[in-house]
């Protein structure tokens, strides 16, 4: 088998691993992790079946709006499909210029969810773990639903079951420039455990899940690094004649 063979067949790999995490998160936060629990209808078509003692919620019932300004210094964050909610200026991939003059930019309390209204149908969201202050175009709510746990509606809403409904609630001239529609938002059904106990447990499933997926992916990431650089030396070596055909 020949390096670019298995370079391929590597990709494929963690393409297959990133679907299966997302399937592993689906699964999880619309049928719960114990197998033989009593089941209902969700009574929302792409979801079907949860387990009978969970309950349906709506988002203007568990997450309230804030629009919090005027806190120039606190740390400016940035909001990543893969990562989440981080400090902008923890990675070095961001090229979006922060605003010479950040007294706009909203306030983001830790827990708080935050929304990338154009990119939401694309996974853009999630719930903040860190303090700071994020561009005014994007979304920012608290949760005002005491039976919610945080970590467990973050995995919640970057369920892939619902880009759909997200895309759905968009809109826009050109796809890259499609906002997510507030008040339709606020309309979307979301099924929750009844207990925050039962939340935490299926966080620290899948948690504990997630992290060896992740860490495959990195190696398997790390492999296709190395096997380009070893094929990059090969051919530097052909061609400098240094090896023969």
């Amino acid at each position: 088998m020949n390096i670019n063979n298995i370079i391929t067949q590597t990709y494929q790999s963690i393409e297959e691993l990133k679907k299966y995490k997302q399937s592993l998160i689906a699964e999880s936060v619309t049928k719960g992790i114990d197998p033989n629990v009593e089941m209902k209808d969700s009574g929302i078509e792409w979801i079907g079946m949860i387990p009978k003692h969970w309950t349906i919620k709506k988002v203007k019932y568990f997450l309230s709006e804030s629009s919090v300004k005027n806190y120039p210094n606190e740390t400016v964050l940035s909001l990543y499909r893969d990562y989440g909610v981080i400090p902008k200026d923890s990675r070095t991939d961001n090229h979006n210029v922060t605003s010479s003059d950040t007294s706009s930019y909203k306030l983001i309390e830790k827990n708080d969810v935050v929304i990338n209204k154009m990119k939401a149908w694309q996974g853009s969201l999630g719930v903040s773990s860190f303090k700071g202050i994020i561009s005014p175009a994007y979304y920012v709510y608290k949760i005002i639903d005491s039976d919610i746990y945080s970590n467990f509606l973050h995995y919640v809403l970057r369920n892939n079951l619902y880009l759909d409904e997200y895309r759905r609630i968009s809109s826009g001239i050109r796809i890259g420039q499609w906002d997510l529609e507030k008040k339709e938002f606020e309309k979307l059904l979301y099924p929750f455990p009844n207990s925050t106990s039962e939340q935490q447990q299926i966080v620290q499933y899948l948690d504990k899940k997630i992290f060896t997926i992740d860490s495959l992916i990195e190696d398997k990431t790390k492999v296709i690094e190395e096997l380009e650089n070893y094929k990059k030396s090969l051919i530097y070596e052909y061609v400098t004649g240094k090896k023969e055909v």
